[in-house]
This record gives C-alpha cells, structure tokens and sequence, in this order.
C-alpha cells in the first residue's frame, strides 16, 4: 500500500512540474487550453512526447518530465503486477496451511479480532467483495487474505479448512453463518472423518437463535469431527466484564451478604449479563444474585425474560422499574432507597454520550448518599473516544473515580476473549476428571458419562462454565490458578468443602436454569436427577464424593494441563505519613527488602498480594518495594472519594504518583461511606478536624487487617493520635479488638490465616 501511494504521489508531482513547463512554453495557451496542455502532459508517462519536438525551446521542467515520466509509469506498472503475482502466490501456498484460522468476512468486528492474533500470517480471511477496503489493511499486518465466495466450490480446498484449527464465521448475516457451518462440518467430517477436529465459532447477533441453537440436537449431530460453538459482542462483553470487574469484590468491600446489581437499559446485552451472571456468581455464603433493572419498556422486558427463560426467578431475584429517561430526580424517593443496598452500577444502553451523561449523574447522588458509593460501570463502543475520560490504558496513570468503562470492541473481540484455549483445555481437563470418577456408569443412561468427542453441547458447555466458573472458586479460598510450575497443594477440608459447594451451586442454577427437576432416578431424557437439591439436603455419601473429586482437582490440572493452584499471601501495609516516615532512609529501605525476601523464603510456593491504601509515606514505600521484590500484585482500597482522598496529599507530585500506582494496581475501590455523605466528608475543622472522615481511614485500616495474612507497619509506637492513625491499626490486628462498627463479615471469602504483625521503626 505504502509502495502504491508512493507511485501516485510522484506522478501528481510530476505533473505539477509539466504543468509548470507549460506555463513557461506560453501561460496563455495554459489558460486558454488548459485540458489539451494536461493531456500533453498526460502523454509523457506513456512515451509519447513527439509533441515536444515542435518546440523551438524545450524547457528543463518539459525535460524533466519527459525523462522520468515514464520511468514511473513501468515502475507503477511493475509495483502493481508484483503485488498481484506476490498475492497471488501468497494464496497459492495457503492450501499447505496446518493449524491456521480461518475467518470469514472481513469487517469491523473481524478487523478487531485480527489485529489482536499473535501469528497473522497464520490468520486467513475469505472476504466476498473485492472493494473491501479493509482487504489492503489486513494484507498490510501481514493477514492472508482471499477474495471470494465461501460456498462456491473449491474454496475449501483452496484455504485448506481440513487442517485449519479454528473456524470463525464473521459475515454479519446470521443465517449466512449458521448455512456456512454446516458446510464446513459437512466437509471437514467428509475429508478427515474424526482424525482431527476443527472448531468452529459462529457469530450471532440474536441471542435467542444461539439459545435455540445450543439445545437443538440435530445441529451438533456430527460431534467427532467438529466443536461447533456460538458467541456475540454480548456474550464476549459480559463475560469479560464479571471476569474484570468480579461482583463479589465490591459486595465484599460494601458488607453486603448479597451481590445487587442495578442495570440501566434491558438491551441484549444486559439480557447476557443477567443470564451469565446468574450461573456464574455462586459463591461461598451461598446467596441468590439480585438485579434491579431500570428500562423504559419494563414490562414488556420483563415478560421477554420470561418467555425465554422461564426458570430463571428460580435461581435469582429481579426487579424491573419503569423509567422512560434519567436525570437527578431518579435516584430519589424510592429509587434512592435501594441505592445502599446496590453493589454494582451497570449502565448499559446502546449510546456513549447517554451511557456517560447517566453515569456522571449517577455519581453525583451516590456522593450525596451515605453507604452509596458503588462503582460505576460504563458500556462505551471504543477504547478511544469518551472511554479515555473514564480509564487510561492498564499500567498507565489512574484517576480512581469509581467510573469503569467496559464493552469496548476492540478489548471484547481481542483474540484471547474469542479463543479461549486455556478455557477450553481446562474444560476437556474438567471432563477427563469427571470420567475418571464416573468408571462406573453406563452410558447409555448417563449421557454425560462420554469421551469428549462424543459429548453432547450442552454437556460441553457445562464444562466451559464449570471452567469459567474456577476462577471465582479459588477466590473464595485465597488462591489462582497459574501457568508457573509448583508443587501441588493439598487443600484443607475447609477449602475442598467450600469450593464443592460453590460448584455444586452453580450445577445447581444451571440445571434448573435448563429445566431439570428433582427425582429420585436419574432420567436424562426427561431431565430428572436425584441430586439436584440444596448442598444440605445432600446425602453424607454424595458429599463426601464430591468433596474428594475437588481433593483430586489440583493434581488432576498440573498433571493435564500444566495449570497449578497456588496460595495467594496477602500482605496488608500501615505506617506513618511523610511527616513521621523518610522514604528515603537507606536503613528503613533495607529493613523491609530484608522482611518481602524472608518471606519469599519462607513461602516459596506463594503469589504476593499488597493491601494498601496507597496513603503518603509508609504505604507506597512497601508497595513499591513489594511490587520490586516480591512481583506481587496490589490491591487499592480507597477509604474516601478520590477528590477527598488527594486533597490530603502535600503535592502535585504525590497525585501523580499515586494515579502511576493506582494504575499499577490489579483492583482499586472506594470503601462504603458509612460515616457521612460526600459533603459531610469534606468539611475540615482546623481545630477539631473531621471526625467522620478519621473514621473513614479507620475503616479502610480495618478492612486491610481482616483481609490480610500478615500485617507490615511502619510505626514508631507512639501513643494513638485518634481514629484512623497507625497506632489504632496496629493495636486493632495484634489484639482482634475491630470495633463492630468496623467489622466485616466473610461472606465471600474464607477468612485468613494471620501470622504475627511485623513492626519496624519509621527512621532507623
């Protein structure tokens, strides 16, 4: 493109100089004639300049043109036949390919999953309309591109589906879609029977034909030879957004024993999001997921919801409210009543500038509430645009606003979100483990009980859930699941029954989320299973069975995918600001790289995690140098709103370190506003201070003691200066004296195993 853009930028130029010429012959006949004298020109570039041999005077800018006219016309010439021949032997070799993807239809959805593929020379797009101007930008990141139509004959061949490893269907018509992977099943079975398999990926944009779809038999008939899936934005876009934004975190931090989410527009893809979150937030206190949903078409929504889903008030609560538009008045009244017990704000409706206007809104009354301040979420198209006002880049400086963007397309169509190979290798890996401990079924009467290859889809796509759902489990019991080679770890009966009975209840939801009931003989056909009751009305026998099968799950994951559990060791940090602390003091510096590497030592098997405030002084300093030593991740609890947090800070400079950690950090999040609203928060007594607010940095220090494994603080051990300071921290973790006011329940995770606190001198 670049060469081709260069041929007509020195042809114009060209021109340009023999019209000067011209000028020069005679200006007048230029005026006059000014057509004939550019079709002279014109005559250069392809060897006819006879014309100039009537010139009494051939001016130098003629001359000139005269020579390198055509010179650029054969390169010109040469530039666009060389591309062709280079294309065209390019897609000659494409039908060697082995393990390549193959996409078809080329457009912006596809043009975002492409630029995102780690190898793509190994992506191959067949695109049906030779103008695509999108076809020279994919040739240009080196994707190979065929021009053509998918269903005629021989295109199979000429892109080698057989050996393509994954399939992905992009032309923006479902149905095309749909008609195109049964061809390629077709095919692919013909050609290669069940040696090898292909997975194909359909894109959808009617939810409910995917629904449809997934439980229609007929249609996954051939399961040797193909994986046959479907995904949307909407699908992608909730997923990625319980996995980025977790749910039971800020319920956590909040003190709710139950995740509300409120969600403004019932479009598609809240209808995702509700059904998503519904089979993937089980957790350890066992509480059903609430929604409030807030829609101009209420009840009409409400009653689609039901028809497409007619068991889902079984296994979550929702409440639809009529409301037409948003402005302040909204969140008053009844609505503002709800507002506390919300954990997640989700805005969600089809336009950024009314997703951004609500949110801002929004904002400003949760500020203006007590125990309100629930993150935001934000759907915007583009990572680029309004989206920059709410989120800089990850690892770039944060403005912790408690504003979240998500949805955005070029982060939901990112080649890792589509392909999902670790999903999908955890999930076979999920299945070969439950095989082993089902040696005793029969088959025939256990439609679960196959080899993968033979695995009906929707049995699959419980695997996939149970895949997904993994992540959230070992949350809940303070691990994470790595790629990092560890010794695998033996799970206490605590953890193992914990992470049984999240499982079980996200079997549970899912099953009656499809139809199941309770019988006392398993009849899949009828969708009847004896064990498809609350995790305490198990029998002893069938708990004990399953808790041994999640005893067996680390070893099972090390063993078939290289995937390892490991502990997470929380480190939570206090310490003296600025005034009381030398962050530059070389004894002290050494002192705490002395403390991270004795506990690197000490647990080698660990991942690090910081629990900080990020407060001036003591807190940075160990992040900084926990983040250096240790690689450890940080987690930010914000104890006032940003506004009020920085402006105790001494400088400009100490703001823009903090946004350069924030941005750092895995998570950030405001701590509720239990003692005042955000005016209550703000004003200052020079003489007496602000009471309210100490108790707002009291609570952040509480929460950091009751989520950590090990307290650091820098602390010279002087008397408690009041509520909030370091002193009152300290004596609060060494004593297990938190004030009820302070306590947080463990209503998501399983509560610490704290080691002695680690007290060093603020200036050694």
């Amino acid at each position: 493109m670049f060469q081709k853009s260069a041929v007509w930028i020195v042809v114009v130029l060209l021109a340009i100089i023999g019209m000067w010429g011209q000028y020069i012959i005679s200006p007048d006949n230029l005026t006059a004639n000014f057509l004939n004298s550019a079709y002279k020109i014109y005559l250069l570039f392809f060897f006819a300049g006879e014309w100039t041999m009537e010139l009494e005077q051939v001016p130098w800018q003629i001359q000139f043109v005269r020579f390198f006219a055509p010179l650029a016309a054969v390169f010109g010439l040469i530039i666009v036949f060389a591309t062709n021949i280079r294309i065209s032997l390019v897609n000659f070799f494409i039908r060697f390919y082995t393990e390549h993807i193959v996409v078809v239809g080329l457009g912006n959805k596809s043009w975002q999953f492409m630029r995102t593929c780690k190898n793509k020379s190994k992506v191959v797009v067949v695109e049906r309309e030779p103008e695509n101007i999108l076809i020279g930008r994919a040739r240009e990141l080196g994707v190979r591109v065929v021009v053509g139509d998918i269903f005629k004959d021989g295109i199979f061949a000429l892109i080698n589906l057989k050996g393509a490893s994954n399939l992905i269907a992009f032309t923006g018509n479902d149905g095309v879609n749909v008609e195109f992977a049964i061809k390629a099943r077709d095919y692919v079975r013909d050609k290669v029977g069940v040696q090898r398999r292909v997975r194909i990926q359909i894109h959808l944009n009617e939810i409910g034909l995917a629904h449809q779809l997934d439980t229609y038999p007929k249609f996954f008939s051939d399961y040797p030879s193909t994986d046959i899936s479907f995904f949307s934005v909407y699908d992608l876009s909730a997923r990625r957004l319980l996995k980025e934004y977790p749910p039971e975190i800020f319920a956590d931090v909040a003190g709710h024993e139950q995740v509300h989410l409120a969600i403004y527009g019932f479009r598609r893809l809240a209808l995702k999001l509700v059904i998503q979150a519904a089979l993937l937030c089980q957790y350890a206190n066992s509480s059903r997921l609430r929604f409030t949903i807030f829609d101009e078409d209420a009840k009409n929504k409400e009653e689609r919801l039901h028809s497409e889903y007619p068991y889902i008030s079984k296994i979550c609560d929702f409440e639809f409210i009529e409301q037409s538009s948003f402005g302040p008045h909204v969140f008053a009244g009844d609505v503002g009543e709800r507002l506390p017990s919300i954990t997640q704000h989700i805005i969600c409706r089809d336009n950024d500038e009314e997703n951004l206007n609500i949110a801002l809104m929004l904002r400003t009354a949760l500020l203006d509430r007590k125990f309100s301040n629930a993150p935001i979420l934000v759907r915007m198209q583009q990572s680029s645009g309004l989206a920059q006002l709410l989120e800089s880049n990850t690892g770039d400086p944060e403005i912790p606003d408690g504003l979240y963007p998500f949805g955005m397309l070029d982060q939901v169509l990112h080649a890792d979100n589509i392909l999902t190979d670790n999903l999908d290798e955890l999930a076979r890996s999920i299945h070969a483990g439950y095989l082993e401990s089902q040696a005793d079924e029969d088959p025939r009467r256990h439609l679960a009980a196959q080899d993968w290859n033979e695995l009906p889809q929707w049995d699959r796509k419980q695997n996939l859930t149970k895949a997904d759902h993994l992540e959230i489990r070992l949350r809940s019991i303070r691990y994470r699941m790595t790629g990092q080679r560890l010794l695998t770890p033996v799970l206490s009966e605590r953890e193992a029954t914990v992470l049984t009975l999240m499982d079980h209840n996200r079997w549970l939801n899912e099953r009656i989320n499809d139809g199941w009931q309770y019988g006392k003989e398993r009849l899949e056909e009828a969708k009847i299973n004896p064990h498809l009751v609350q995790w305490d009305e198990l029998s002893t026998a069938q708990v004990d069975k399953q808790i041994r099968e999640t005893m067996a799950e680390p070893t099972h994951f090390a063993k078939n995918t290289g995937h390892y559990y490991q502990p997470i060791f929380v480190i939570g940090v206090s310490g003296h600001r600025l005034h009381k602390v030398d962050v530059d003091n070389e004894k002290l510096i050494i002192q705490i790289v002395d403390v991270l590497e004795g506990l690197r030592d000490r647990y080698p098997e660990h991942h690090f995690l910081i629990l900080s405030p990020l407060a001036e002084g003591a807190d940075r300093l160990v992040a900084k140098l926990a983040m250096e030593v240790l690689n450890a991740s940080l987690e930010v609890p914000l104890p006032l709103p940003y506004d009020l947090y920085v402006s105790d800070f001494e400088s400009n400079d100490s703001v823009e370190e903090f946004k350069v950690m924030v941005g750092q950090a895995e998570y950030y999040y405001e701590m509720p506003m239990r003692f005042g609203n955000v005016r209550e928060l703000a004003y200052v007594d020079d003489t007496h201070g602000n009471e309210s607010r100490n108790k707002q940095y009291a609570l952040a220090g509480a929460y950091v003691i009751q989520r950590c494994n090990l307290l650091l603080a820098i602390y010279d051990g002087a008397h408690e200066a009041g509520a909030g300071g370091t002193g009152q921290i300290v004596r609060w973790y060494n004593e297990s004296g938190i004030p009820p006011e302070f306590l947080y329940p463990s209503n998501y995770y399983l509560g610490p195993e704290q080691q002695a606190s680690i007290i060093l001198e603020p200036n050694p």
